[in-house]
């Protein structure tokens, strides 16, 4: 009787350690350059040894680089072409490869912008030059990463990309000029463009159509954007068209998973999604951004006066945070300086004027205090009621993801936890 209780006790031991695992919240380290894993106590759980690696996804995976550069080679349309390369495989929490590093990416300006990885020309090129990228740089997005068990795979001789699931089984041909993850069973890719000229330009840009899993093309018209579905049922995409002028207009259309439009059409820079029925409208004018919301029919949210259109000067913010927990910030003036505040959804201001504000999340939200004259405001958390929860101090933060919020003070970084405790720094090496 004593021998049976032993052994199911240790097989009890065994399936929790085994789901335990699995379920942990692991946070990217860097230490002398190579990253790896801590557990939400600081504790390291994979040691430094990638020379880049992803945050876990929510199905386990992380994406480890083992090679990144810049190369330059002829262009396909003449001139010469600046190619980030990547040597990439995926890892799941015990530090198994479940898919090796021997798959490569060598991604041209006009692929890394359709997969949202253009910030590494703007931001990131001389840190890869030098090899200094910090653990919180962010360089693959939502780009390159395993979902729905397909991740992206890279013809070498023609530069098209397609789909292969975990067997190393081609699931979809190697076709596109850029390929996006699979959110919710769909996935945006952007067909090969033809060479443009003054009679094809507004076809060739848009290029963009919507797949299922399959490969199945959803959409009955080409795009020029059309963003993830990460985390939202409905996505506004944009087509190019002629204006009245004959000029090239950004049109905006809402379309769902099954690559139906739902909207009317919106004409403007940019509509960015939500996970709320809020989103994000921008309209640039001479270069200078202007803000406001927008429903899923299109009509402005901050239209005060009910006048069918909205004043740049009155009904529109200079900045704005996406809606989350029904609260949003938004700049606005204190007086005659600028400076954020937060509104709930009928656009009433809830809040003391602040500095700088991320957004919502998992109840706290990082806020720079305002600088009242000042010349070296500090970040801090308030909570829903914007009370002070972790004190001003930190020189540069990040919001909540699952209990810990990046920080940086003076040459010190790392992760605190919502008591403001460090659980993990290092001393960052300039």
């Amino acid at each position: 009787m004593v021998k049976k209780i032993i052994f199911l006790g240790l097989i009890v031991l065994s399936t929790l350690a085994s789901c335990n695992h699995s379920d942990i919240n692991l946070y990217r380290i860097q230490e002398n350059g190579l990253y790896g894993f801590i557990d939400s106590t600081g504790t390291v759980v994979i040691e430094p040894q990638y020379k880049y690696v992803s945050s876990f996804n929510l199905y386990g995976y992380a994406t480890v680089i083992t090679e990144y550069s810049l190369k330059t080679e002829q262009g396909k349309y003449g001139g010469l072409d600046t190619l980030l390369h990547v040597k990439y495989g995926f890892i799941d929490k015990s530090n198994t490869l479940v898919v090796d590093t021997v798959h490569t990416l060598d991604l041209s300006a006009t692929q890394l912008q359709q997969m949202g990885l253009h910030q590494i020309y703007k931001k990131y090129s001389e840190k890869f030059i030098n090899g200094a990228l910090g653990f919180n740089d962010i360089i693959d997005g939502k780009a390159i990463q395993i979902r729905a068990g397909q991740h992206l795979v890279q013809n070498s001789r023609t530069r098209l990309i397609g789909y292969m699931n975990l067997s190393g089984d081609t699931t979809i041909a190697a076709k596109y000029n850029a390929c996006n993850p699979f959110y919710g069973g769909v996935a945006s890719v952007l067909m090969v463009r033809e060479i443009p000229t003054a009679n094809n330009l507004i076809e060739s840009l848009n290029s963009v159509i919507l797949i299922d899993s399959l490969g199945k093309v959803l959409t009955k018209d080409k795009y020029f954007i059309i963003p993830n579905f990460s985390g939202v049922e409905n996505s506004w995409s944009c087509k190019l068209m002629l204006d009245e002028t004959n000029n090239p207009d950004f049109v905006w259309l809402l379309l769902d998973k099954n690559g139906r439009v739902c909207s009317d059409s919106i004409r403007c820079t940019r509509v960015y999604n939500a996970d709320s029925d809020y989103y994000i409208w921008q309209q640039s004018l001479f270069d200078t951004p202007f803000y406001s919301y927008i429903n899923k029919k299109g009509s402005f949210l901050t239209d005060f006066d009910h006048g069918g259109t909205i004043s740049l000067s009155n009904e529109a913010f200079t900045d704005v945070t996406s809606f989350t927990d029904t609260i949003a910030g938004v700049k606005v003036r204190y007086g005659d300086t600028p400076c954020w505040t937060f509104v709930n959804k009928e656009f009433d201001f809830i809040s003391q004027p602040f500095d700088s504000v991320s957004f919502f999340s998992e109840g706290l939200v990082a806020v720079k205090e305002f600088s009242t004259g000042k010349t070296n405001s500090k970040w801090g958390f308030v909570d829903r009621h914007f009370k002070e929860v972790i004190p001003y101090k930190y020189d540069k933060v990040g919001t909540f993801i699952k209990g810990l919020a990046y920080f940086k003070i003076g040459g010190i970084e790392g992760y605190i936890n919502k008591s403001g405790k460090v659980v993990w720094h290092h001393t960052v090496k300039n």
